[in-house]
């Protein structure tokens, strides 16, 4: 796969449609500066998605559609279009059957940006998901802009870590689980407000369910209630209508019987009148002799009551003493039965032990047989449930197809729709007449263009030469700005030199210069000022002289009071000159005096030899005596019997000498830089008066084409839209022709899917019919197991009902012996207090005496005298009861009959009371049925014949407590309890869902996870290898290597560590700009040759680059551009002789880019023919 064609209309500085065609594996596109070089990556960035701006050198994306220039207006829309060659089918996925792969971006000034992928309307992100992996991108390592180069190696960890996720091809994973990573979160946040949904509808709903039950309820017991009243008002009815006809009846008897008593009373009440008179005449008579007998009676009662007390107490001793004989007999009896009892129930207990060792042997049996039926169920389960697994699996495949199957059909009738629009579209498009109409501006076009080339060339001769004198005026700026920063550097080196020098020898305080003014002191020099010193010694000469290089060099005409010395607060030394102009021994060079050239004497560098490396100073030291020493160049010093090492320069003190070498350096730098400004300066002056010569005659040669210009500016500007127009619909007849083939194509090609998917579903349903089959024979045999287990179910329950009802009977024969054990001596214990009170009752009755006798007697005397009172008692008695009886007759009668009138008078009055009060409730009762549109007589023809109004009232009665035991009642609760319950069910279905949703996605980010650290662990290994491989090609030696930062392989990032050859830098930011951007090439052609990516766009990448530097890496481009194709944008000589093909951008217009397009092998051919 390799990039063929970048066509741009209206893009920046490409108002017109400009093809760039990319034969060639290695491309070279040059130009001078601000001709639109850049604009050509600028364009592939912004038709991969690139959605900044700012990336693309503007401030809003509206700024990279053609602004206008001076003889051009604004463009209304920018368009750029990328062409690849596919024909390998390198792209995978959906486009390999595609030979060639087309990316269109399309923005307007409304600011609506649009994209196309093989001129179908798409989105940013599938023009993006088109190359992932690939390394292609808005921001991908495969297109590098100026400046970008030595950013990338500069790049954070985690943006470098990125380059090797897409060299990895990883960067689709990334994406894919950040997008499932957004389904995760979505779906647990639609999860946990589901679940509160759920959790509230949930208790809702059991609330509804409670009060629809009880509103089900109350609606039937409402019915029952009705349907029940309605009959009980029947029957009430019914029954009110025969009351009121009885209750007639009796008040017509009860008014008959009345006026019968009224009579009979009249009649009673005379005859009372009589008998009351003779019934106290017989009073008087009987109350005498009552009190006679009274006396008699009460001595009679005293004797019978004495012998009947003696007769009771007798008759009871007799009676117990028989009640104890009889209860010995009885609980010797029960003695004898409950031995016999307790000898037949430890028999029993002795024989169950048996029995129920034999049952629960056979129980045991049975519940291992129960145990084995169980367990052949479960094998048959497990069984039935893979056989349900796999049916499943062949009906979701089946479904799937399915869907895929009217998938395929939605797809080819959107096919034929688009077929059909794409050839209506087609043939009415007309493209003559705008020929035509362009055809007539050209020409006039034409005539105008004449006259401005003639002031273009005017313009273009004064611009070179303005653009020449400015170039000097440039280089002199420069020169002089450059100049002037040296020269103060320079002199600001120089003072603090200075400064410093003077410091280290000037340390005074007042009363020295007190002293050195006393004795004109001021003006000597001090002897580190005054020493000259062979190059390279100074640090020896100052190490041996540094205590007294601020002594004060005196000279011949100077006159010192050495008396003032004593009063100093510092320490001054004064040096004397030397015999001669200058102290120097020549004659010896093997001394350090040989070395320094002073007016005064120093004698302690007579001392001192000098050696030129520490073995000859250690054969010097051999000879040495006591006061001498030898010192190396470096300072190094042997004394006969010690060794100094260099001086350490750490302070102000020292280096004094060195300073002194360096300050006479800077002072003739400074007078030759002085001396080169004056001529530079000069130089600048004179290109400044050039230019405003030239200036001038350039402003009236623009005036003159600006008039020209003006004229032809309405005939272009319509040339240029019809030239669009026309180009537009040229290229959209192309468009709809190519779409037309690629619907034919791609309606064959959904013809063959539908076939091989029908193919696959017939299959799948095929095993479906097959699985169904084996469902049914498992079901049989489900049918057999079932038996034989409800069978052992049932023998293991029977026997261990058995086992239960034998351990109850050997429970209660043990209970019952242990009562018969406790009864038996309870018994004996009774025996035993009952035989010794039949003994205390025999004793009683033997010991008594009988008074009965002697009462008799004196009872026969008392009743004879009584005898006689009660004869004469009775005959008055009768009498009188006689008449009291006949006076009580009438009185009862009368009394009867008066209380038969009142209760008859009542009765009458209650009876019509009644009578009115059970036909107004009749009337009522008929009332209230009509109220319901119905008949009593049609109620009671439906009734039973048994039908009683007391069932049907208490049946009622039943009713209304049931009702009233509901409580309040919701009568709206059944509706919005089966909505509900429906919406539950959607819920409950959507909660599953969303479980099994997370579930799996949780797998795919495990997946996703696994396989990004075994790719990116492999790739990284591999870009780190050719990384080390590649930079010493680059850098013609040297090492470099990638690190992980972190340890986790899903995070990491990635660091370079980079030493080219003789350096031993540790970290990447302490490399040079040209070193940086070999180490970036380095880094970028490592990842090609792990994962060549259809081309790479360099832009001015060896700007920064020296010759050599730029051979070794045109060297490396050239090996590589066997698997990848570039596209380098360059101004050096060197890399445009790689290109096979070189595109030139001009700006002969300005403002407007074009491109001049040159084959280098055609171009050679053409040259040796």
């Amino acid at each position: 796969m390799r990039l063929t064609k970048l066509k741009l209309a209206g893009f920046k500085s490409f108002v017109d449609p400009t093809t760039i065609s990319f034969n060639h594996q290695v491309i070279g596109i040059l130009g001078p500066n601000g001709c639109g070089k850049s604009n050509t990556i600028d364009a592939v960035r912004w038709v991969m998605g690139e959605s900044s701006a700012k990336n693309l050198r503007g401030g809003q994306m509206a700024d990279v559609i053609f602004n206008g220039s001076t003889s051009r207006k604004p463009a209304s829309m920018a368009s750029v279009e990328l062409v690849f060659d596919n024909s390998e089918g390198k792209l995978g996925g959906e486009y390999r059957q595609y030979s060639e792969i087309a990316l269109r971006r399309e923005v307007t000034r409304d600011g609506s940006s649009n994209y196309y992928l093989n001129n179908t309307r798409c989105r940013r992100r599938d023009i993006g998901d088109v190359f992932l992996g690939t390394g292609l991108g808005p921001r991908g390592y495969t297109i590098i802009e100026q400046g970008m180069i030595s950013k990338i190696i500069e790049a954070k960890p985690d943006e470098l870590r990125a380059f090797v996720e897409e060299a990895a091809g990883i960067s689709i994973y990334k994406k894919r689980r950040h997008d499932t990573e957004l389904r995760i979160r979505h779906t647990r946040e639609n999860l946990e407000r589901l679940e509160d949904i759920r959790e509230e509808q949930s208790k809702q709903l059991d609330k509804l369910e409670r009060q629809a039950e009880s509103a089900k309820k109350y609606n039937a017991l409402k019915e029952q209630q009705l349907e029940i009243d309605v009959q009980l008002i029947a029957l009430q009815s019914s029954k009110m209508q025969a009351d009121v006809d009885v209750c007639t009846e009796k008040l017509r008897d009860l008014s008959i019987e009345l006026e019968k008593r009224l009579t009979n009373k009249i009649a009673t009440e005379s005859d009372i009148e009589r008998l009351r008179i003779n019934e106290q005449e017989r009073r008087d008579s009987y109350d005498a002799v009552h009190e006679s007998f009274y006396g008699i009676g009460k001595k009679v009662a005293g004797t019978e009551q004495s012998i009947s007390f003696a007769k009771e107490r007798k008759q009871q001793l007799e009676q117990d003493a028989m009640s104890v004989e009889q209860s010995i007999a009885d609980l010797q009896e029960d003695i004898n039965s409950e031995q016999e009892n307790n000898t037949i129930l430890n028999e029993q207990l002795i024989e169950i032990e048996p029995q129920l060792e034999e049952v629960q042997n056979s129980f045991e049996q049975a519940r291992t047989l129960l145990d084995e039926s169980q367990d052949s169920m479960e094998l048959w389960s497990k069984g039935w449930d893979v056989l349900l697994d796999k049916i499943q699996i062949e009906q979701r495949h089946a479904d799937v197809k399915k869907v895929k199957i009217e998938q395929i059909e939605k797809e080819e009738a959107s096919t034929q729709g688009n077929f059909e629009r794409a050839k209506h579209e087609l043939s009415t498009i007309n493209i003559e007449e705008l020929q035509e109409q362009h055809d007539s501006c050209e020409a006039q076009a034409s005539e105008i263009d004449e006259l401005i080339d003639s002031a273009r060339d005017e313009i273009e001769s004064t611009t070179n030469s303005l653009l020449e004198q400015r170039d000097l005026l440039t280089s002199a700026t420069n020169a002089v700005d450059e100049k002037s920063l040296e020269l103060h550097s320079l002199t600001g080196k120089h003072s603090s030199l200075l400064e410093l020098q003077n410091a280290a020898l000037n340390k005074q305080s007042d009363k020295l210069n007190k002293f050195l003014k006393n004795n004109n002191l001021l003006e000597c020099s001090k002897l580190g000022e005054s020493l000259t010193v062979e190059s390279g010694w100074e640090n020896s000469v100052e190490a041996v002289l540094r205590w007294c290089l601020d002594a004060i060099c005196l000279d011949k005409s100077k006159a010192v009071d050495y008396q003032d010395l004593n009063g100093l607060d510092s320490t001054v030394m004064l040096m004397e000159p030397a015999v001669g102009e200058s102290i120097s021994d020549n004659s010896n060079n093997t001394r350090l005096s040989s070395k320094v050239s002073t007016i005064v004497e120093l004698p302690w560098l007579e001392t001192v030899f000098v050696a030129d490396n520490i073995d000859e100073a250690l054969q010097l030291r051999q000879n040495l005596k006591s006061d001498e020493s030898v010192i190396l160049r470096d300072g190094l010093w042997f004394g006969k019997n010690w060794v100094r090492s260099p001086l350490v320069l750490d302070n102000q003190e020292h280096g004094v000498l060195q300073r002194k070498a360096r300050i006479a350096d800077l002072e003739v730098k400074i007078e030759q830089i002085k001396e080169l400004l004056v001529e530079l300066k000069s130089k600048k002056q004179n290109a400044k008066d050039s230019i405003a010569d030239i200036e001038t005659a350039l402003s009236q040669a623009q005036n003159e084409r600006h008039e020209h210009s003006n004229k032809a500016q309405m005939i272009k500007s319509t040339l240029a839209e019809l030239a669009v127009k026309r180009d537009q619909k040229k290229t959209r007849i192309t468009t709809l022709h190519m779409e037309i083939e690629e619907f034919q194509m791609k309606k064959q090609e959904l013809g063959g899917n539908s076939s091989e998917l029908r193919q696959e579903l017939e299959q799948h349903l095929e095993c479906l019919e097959k699985l169904n089959c084996s469902k049914e024979e498992l079901s049989k045999e489900k049918d057999a197991l079932q038996s034989m287990l409800a069978q052992s179910r049932e023998r293991v329950t029977l026997l261990h009902n058995k086992v239960s009802d034998v351990k109850i009977e050997r429970e209660r024969v043990a209970i019952g012996a242990d009562a018969s054990d406790n009864a038996l001596s309870a018994y004996k214990k009774q025996f035993d207090l009952n035989a010794q009170k039949r003994i205390e009752i025999s004793d009683r009755l033997d010991s008594d005496d009988d008074p009965v006798t002697k009462l008799q007697d004196e009872l026969e005397a008392f009743l004879d005298e009584q005898l006689t009172i009660e004869d004469s008692l009775h005959n008055t008695k009768i009498e009188l009861e006689t008449v009291t009886q006949d006076l009580a007759k009438l009185e009862s009668t009368r009394t009867e009959l008066e209380l038969q009138i009142d209760k008859f008078r009542e009765l009458v009055e209650t009876q019509k009371l009644h009578w009115q009060e059970l036909k107004v409730r009749r009337e009522t009762l008929d009332e209230r049925v009509k109220e319901y549109d119905l008949e009593i007589d049609e109620i009671i023809k439906k009734l039973p014949d048994d039908a009683n109004e007391s069932e049907w009232l208490m049946c009622l009665e039943d009713i209304n407590k049931r009702i009233a035991r509901l409580g309040a009642i919701n009568l709206a609760a059944i509706e919005e309890y089966d909505h509900e319950a429906e919406r539950k069910t959607y819920l409950d279905t959507q909660y599953d869902d969303l479980i099994e949703a997370l579930e799996i996605l949780d797998g795919a980010i495990q997946k996703i996870d696994k396989e990004t650290k075994s790719k990116f662990k492999e790739t990284y290994d591999a870009i780190d290898q050719n990384f080390r491989n590649v930079f010493p090609k680059l850098f013609g030696g040297g090492r470099a290597n990638l690190e992980l930062v972190g340890d986790d392989l899903l995070d990491a990032g990635v660091t370079v560590m980079a030493q080219p050859p003789g350096k031993r830098n540790s970290s990447i930011n302490l490399l040079s700009g040209g070193e940086k951007a070999l180490s970036a090439v380095s880094l970028v052609f490592s990842i090609f040759q792990l994962n060549p990516a259809p081309f790479c766009m360099l832009d001015e990448v060896d700007a920064p680059l020296d010759d050599a530097n730029v051979a070794r890496f045109c060297e490396l481009v050239k090996e590589m551009s066997a698997t990848v194709q570039f596209i380098l944008i360059t101004h050096n000589k060197v890399t445009m002789e790689l290109a096979s093909q070189l595109c030139g951008v001009t700006m002969k217009e300005p403002g407007v880019s074009r491109i001049v397009d040159v084959n280098m092998e055609e171009a050679l051919d053409m040259a040796e023919a």
